[in-house]
């Protein structure tokens, strides 16, 4: 169980309550204790009616991601390379500049040459001389086994220095490739992309890191792409990468505006609202990110690209330039989005869920248990 101290605030529910709601709420709405706490469910205004409107992990795999998502499509966003091969056809999809997919026996390099040895890498970079790459398991999540190069230092050597100011040779940039630390993804070889130079307006909030947004897209009964949610992931000074889990921050974005809102740390970290970046003191709570128009065109557009698949959550870059897509996932957490005071399944949504046969009510949970009985239908 998770509790909030009533003498902790005004606004805060007994004790007592607060243990009773998680085992009803766990039972009837599958929404668990740590995200009772997360949501805010102890605070003395929140009631059964609000509690509505959260949509659970398990409700949307089991049941939202199926309807929406044929799994036959589902390798284009899991590999990275299939991902970048497809969507590169279309022109109103601006894509990160992809050199090529590494693999120590199939490796290839983007015009068709080898990428499988050193000597072939050293070649590719000698050539193209950009000033820093991304390495990424090919079928990799959640940054994992990631490694970023912030700089290239040419000359008969090649030497590379990592986001965390790390200096690494050829070999071992090569070492790292062939046995690095995410032994499930090595066998599938690394995708080699530029790294991106963001945008002024995200260096000057946090420069550690390439900053990411996440906009949500859903495909509804007419085919027109609608933007769902959105957030911003802002990384910390020595973490790999800006995924939440590694206890960086999500900014909450005004989807219509593009203005920023209040930013949250992972759960395990913190539950208190920040609206300054901790490691620069620069505020972003208020601040409009730039060219947000063209942010949501460009993530209609690739939704738009996406055979049989409804609703994804698309991880976008800002540069001077204007906006990247990274990748897609279907398989995006439902948990953040529902963390700054309101839940997921507002009329309007659910409306567009209900399209599909997606309705959510309480004891959903229950009612597929039963319904897998002998005897039930």
């Amino acid at each position: 169980m998770q509790f909030v101290n009533p003498k902790a605030g005004k606004n805060i529910k007994s004790r007592l309550r607060q243990f009773f709601e998680q085992i009803y709420i766990a039972a009837w709405f599958q929404i668990t204790p740590s995200q009772y706490k997360l949501y805010r469910f102890y605070k003395q205004d929140v009631d059964m009616q609000k509690v509505r409107e959260y949509m659970s992990r398990w409700a949307y795999f089991t049941y939202v991601q199926p309807a929406l998502n044929h799994p036959n499509w589902a390798i284009l966003l899991k590999n990275k390379w299939f991902f970048h091969a497809h969507y590169s056809k279309f022109d109103n999809v601006p894509l990160t500049n992809v050199f090529g997919y590494y693999h120590p026996h199939f490796g290839f390099a983007k015009g068709g040459a080898g990428l499988r040895t050193a000597e072939d890498l050293h070649r590719l970079l000698a050539n193209k001389k950009p000033k820093g790459i991304v390495l990424k398991p090919v079928s990799g999540f959640q940054g994992k086994g990631v490694l970023i190069i912030d700089k290239i230092i040419y000359g008969e050597e090649l030497s590379f220095v990592t986001n965390k100011d790390t200096n690494l040779s050829l070999g071992e940039l090569m070492d790292y490739m062939n046995c690095g630390p995410v032994d499930k993804y090595i066998d599938e070889g690394f995708l080699i992309e530029e790294k991106l130079v963001q945008h002024p307006f995200f260096e000057d909030i946090n420069p550690h890191h390439a900053n990411t947004m996440r906009v949500v897209t859903f495909i509804d009964k007419d085919n027109k792409p609608n933007i769902h949610f959105a957030m911003l992931r802002l990384g910390r000074k020595g973490s790999p990468t800006d995924n939440w889990q590694w206890g960086n921050i999500a900014v909450q974005i005004d989807q219509t505006t593009g203005v920023m809102g209040k930013g949250l740390h992972p759960p395990d970290y913190s539950l208190e609202y920040v609206t300054k970046h901790p490691d620069t003191g620069v505020t972003f709570t208020g601040k409009q990110i730039p060219m947000w128009d063209e942010i949501l065109d460009a993530c209609k557009a690739i939704a738009l690209a996406t055979p049989n698949s409804r609703a994804i959550g698309w991880d976008v870059g800002l540069t001077a330039e204007g906006p990247v897509i990274i990748e897609g996932n279907r398989n995006y957490d439902m948990t953040w989005p529902q963390a700054y005071g309101s839940g997921y399944l507002q009329p309007e949504i659910a409306q567009q869920l209900a399209q599909f046969g997606l309705e959510f009510t309480p004891g959903l949970k229950l009612k597929f248990l039963l319904d897998l009985l002998p005897g039930r239908k």
